[in-house]
């Protein structure tokens, strides 16, 4: 599969975010992006995707290890405050040499919109993927990277451990970036989200990066059953 029309608008509109948060430039509304860098206490990650609750918060989500807890703010690369971490759940540690592995845990950060903010949600759907289907992300790091999925990792588990792997570079700073393939009709579907890889690099033989499946992350999400989280869905513009 060739990347489509729906992902090279994804592009655009990541440029797009950019030029709203430069230096010195004013909007009446300005708009978060699907794959935007947000900074996090002294880290920088990406924001994964936009949802909402059974109280219709405006809610964003990126990986459990770009947060340390609830409370903290959240902020665009360019110090605009965004919102704040309302629910958390961490991943597992990482090994000594910061990695993770396929059988590690993995959580979530939820961030509650501020007002002033319009959003983009962008995704027409969101399932899991397919082995050997073509995926792509889009991140703060390395912006737009493609691969083929090789597995569905701990597909039968619990929703903390089940993971896509693909070859398909993300490196730190992707953290939490959406992972996302064409349907049918060309339109983009959220399929993952980045938690981990073992990529040194820009070359995409050298190693595997994993994603927590979108079904899986949102049954976790859901499954917290806290004011934040109760009802819990994936937005998506159909």
């Amino acid at each position: 599969m060739r990347p489509t029309r729906a992902l090279a608008l994804l592009t655009a509109l990541v440029v797009a975010a950019a030029l709203t948060f430069g230096a010195g430039t004013a909007r009446a509304a300005p708009t978060l992006s699907v794959g935007m860098g947000i900074a996090i206490g002294d880290g920088m990650c990406s924001l994964g995707f936009f949802a909402y609750n059974a109280d219709h918060d405006r809610l964003a989500v990126t990986a459990g290890h770009c947060a340390t807890d609830s409370g903290q703010q959240v902020y665009t690369l360019g110090g605009a405050p965004i919102g704040t971490v309302v629910s958390w759940l961490d991943d597992a540690d990482p090994d000594r040499d910061g990695r993770y592995n396929n059988t590690d845990p993995r959580g979530y950060s939820l961030i509650q919109i501020d007002a002033r903010w319009t959003i983009e949600p962008f995704f027409a759907d969101a399932a899991d993927p397919e082995v050997g289907q073509q995926v792509w992300k889009f991140g703060e790091r390395t912006g737009q990277t493609g691969g083929t999925v090789t597995d569905i990792v701990n597909a039968d588990e619990a929703p903390r451990y089940q993971l896509i792997e693909a070859r398909m570079v993300v490196l730190g700073g992707d953290s939490g970036s959406p992972w996302y393939y064409g349907d049918s009709a060309g339109r983009p579907v959220l399929a993952g989200m980045s938690s981990s890889s073992d990529f040194d690099d820009l070359t995409a033989s050298s190693g595997q990066a994993q994603a927590q499946t979108i079904e899986g992350l949102h049954a976790l999400i859901a499954g917290q059953d806290n004011d934040w989280t109760r009802g819990f869905k994936i937005w998506v513009d159909r």
